[in-house]
């Protein structure tokens, strides 16, 4: 059965460096001499899909700092979801080419999709529109750069990601066809089953961080935006512990399910919860942090 790409879902960050060295949502993936980092890149992502069920909405940043909006699928097809942001005229991740080449994409960017700025990825740098959120499948995935947080991204089992024991996949094959059936109760109750059982045994902090960004996308996947926002503000203080790339991301993702609640009180609780996220992580006045300040001070003078 097909499965139509959502556009309300996290973004994965895909980085191919001049070294040829590949990240794929902050994590490093190891490429064995030889290879093509694009595809050890595209199976990381693809394996991602497999495990969610559904297409994977992909940011492919090369060395130059050109992005790609994709969607990457299980059987590793990729689909080109809006314009490239150019840099300069190169091949880019996974084969595609820039504008202005006979196979680059029409100069339509995919709604949400970041503005052209000179580093996104997975917290905000410039102006702050609304971007999408990506599907989290087992490790955090990276927001988008922009005024509005990108949709909290997808990830996969790859290098530096922790692998799930037989119990955590058991749980997140069922979550996948609970999503898939249209139980959106059930795939609640279940991620909060993986996310408890993690908390409960895993032996690294990164292991509890995944299955939290699990909970969290079910949440806001399932319409509960406003409890996506409590899990990933909470998903900020897990890992090593501190600032860095995980904790900048979950507030990120934090910041954009905040902007899908609209009960005003809720909302209230959820923009104090992305403030405390975006301080935890390090980066309290990112251009992502100083729109949420302005988001919320202008709500309260409203209210």
């Amino acid at each position: 059965m097909a499965i139509d790409v959502a556009a309300d879902r996290p973004v994965v960050l895909v980085e191919i460096s001049a070294d040829h060295s590949v990240r794929v949502a902050g994590e490093v993936v190891v490429v064995s001499p030889g290879d093509d980092p694009r595809g050890a890149a595209l199976a990381v992502v693809a394996e991602r899909a497999r495990l969610l069920g559904q297409p994977v909405r992909v940011h492919a940043r090369e060395a130059d700092g050109t992005i790609f909006p994709l969607d990457v699928y299980a059987d590793r097809s990729i689909a080109e979801a809006g314009a490239p942001i150019p840099a300069e005229r190169r091949r880019g991740i996974f084969g595609l080419r820039r504008p202005g080449s006979s196979s680059a994409a029409g100069p339509t960017p995919a709604e949400g999709a970041p503005a052209p700025a000179p580093t996104p990825g997975v917290v905000a740098p410039p102006a702050l529109a609304e971007a999408d959120v990506a599907t989290p499948s087992w490790t955090p995935p990276q927001p988008a750069a922009s005024a509005h947080p990108p949709a909290p991204a997808a990830h996969t089992f790859g290098a530096g990601v922790p692998t799930p024991g037989a119990e955590q996949r058991r749980l997140l094959d069922l979550i996948r066809s609970a999503m898939g059936a249209g139980d959106h109760a059930g795939a609640m109750t279940l991620a909060a089953e993986l996310d408890s059982r993690t908390g409960a045994t895993a032996a690294h902090p990164a292991e509890r961080l995944a299955a939290r960004e699990v909970y969290g996308y079910v949440a806001l996947a399932t319409g509960h935006p406003e409890v996506a926002v409590r899990l990933y503000a909470e998903a900020a203080t897990l890992g090593d512990g501190g600032a860095g790339e995980a904790p900048a991301r979950m507030a990120a993702n934090a910041h954009f399910c905040w902007l899908r609640v609209t009960d005003p009180v809720a909302a209230d609780t959820a923009g104090a919860l992305v403030l405390h996220a975006y301080a935890v992580g390090g980066v309290a006045d990112s251009p992502g942090a100083r729109a949420a300040r302005r988001r919320l001070t202008t709500a309260r003078a409203g209210s």
